[in-house]
């Protein structure tokens, strides 16, 4: 039988590159929800897990009226005011109303992004608000929501 001839350079580069990134990623996590915890310290987890997992700066997460049910004490008034210039954006028009989108995105100062992401859990909706540098992939998204969505629903 005939041998392959030798692999071309470039498409050994291309693989080793490939190698180099994949040794560098971390791997996912799963996140680990106590039931019995109560809600602030799940969110708690929730933010640290969450930070491991997709590089964001900074989580805060709000009920459906924008109250903050967890972050940081005195979140950023940055973000707080991103957050109810996004609110309001929401409510200024009808079709918003009957069909709000469920992801929003902010440019913040120092090439940081705020992007809020809505989650619908079996208590009612709740905003998941991060600050980002790098992209949100659509996975990373829906990791995020779906995890929320667990430590949220777990039962006190």
């Amino acid at each position: 039988p005939a041998s392959p001839g030798p692999v071309p350079p470039a498409v050994l580069a291309a693989l080793r590159a490939k190698l180099d990134r994949l040794k560098t990623t971390p791997a996912t996590a799963p996140l680990h929800v106590d039931p019995r915890a109560p809600l602030g310290r799940r969110l708690g987890d929730f933010a640290v897990w969450a930070r491991r997992q997709t590089g964001i700066e900074e989580v805060l997460v709000l009920d459906s009226d924008g109250h903050l049910l967890w972050g940081p004490p005195q979140p950023a008034e940055l973000v707080l005011a991103a957050l109810m210039a996004m609110n309001a954006g929401r409510r200024s028009g009808a079709r918003e109303v009957f069909a709000p989108p469920t992801r929003l995105q902010r440019p913040l100062a120092g090439d940081r992004q705020l992007s809020l992401l809505d989650c619908h859990c079996r208590a009612g909706a709740v905003q998941l608000a991060v600050v980002h540098r790098e992209p949100l992939s659509g996975s990373a998204e829906a990791s995020l929501r779906a995890a929320l969505t667990t430590v949220v629903d777990a039962a006190p």
